[in-house]
């Protein structure tokens, strides 16, 4: 299954912030897989993840874009950004966008895969 996916999370605010609020993304396009053969190659995630990351930049204001794609995009690189590497604060807008494969949806536990993802370890 490929999955197209965007997550917008608006950080709770208080008070009102002194700064203005940052706009960061992590975009991740994953066209190849280690573990998986061509047959399940998702064409055009590498180049879909690339305009994105770029028109987010340009024309979405966005102070700071992650792009990760193919190789770059493992599981322990994407936790990584995810756990505290993006450096957000209260009031602040992040944005998730991911083009690859996906699977469990059809069972109420859906799952992104990421480039490293082992099917034997599902």
């Amino acid at each position: 299954m490929i999955s197209s996916s965007v997550l917008l999370l608006t950080l709770a605010t208080g008070a009102a912030a002194a700064a203005p609020p940052q706009r960061t993304a992590v975009v991740v396009g994953i066209e190849v897989y280690q573990h998986l053969g061509d047959s399940l190659r998702v064409q055009g995630a590498r180049d879909d993840a690339m305009r994105v990351a770029e028109a987010l930049e340009t024309r979405g204001g966005f102070h700071h874009v992650q792009l990760l794609t193919d190789a770059s995009a493992t599981r322990g690189a994407i936790e990584s950004l995810l756990r505290g590497g993006l450096g957000l604060g209260e009031g602040d807008l992040f944005l998730l966008y991911f083009v690859g494969h996906g699977i469990g949806g059809d069972f109420g536990e859906p799952r992104l895969l990421t480039y490293d993802t082992d099917p034997e370890s599902l």
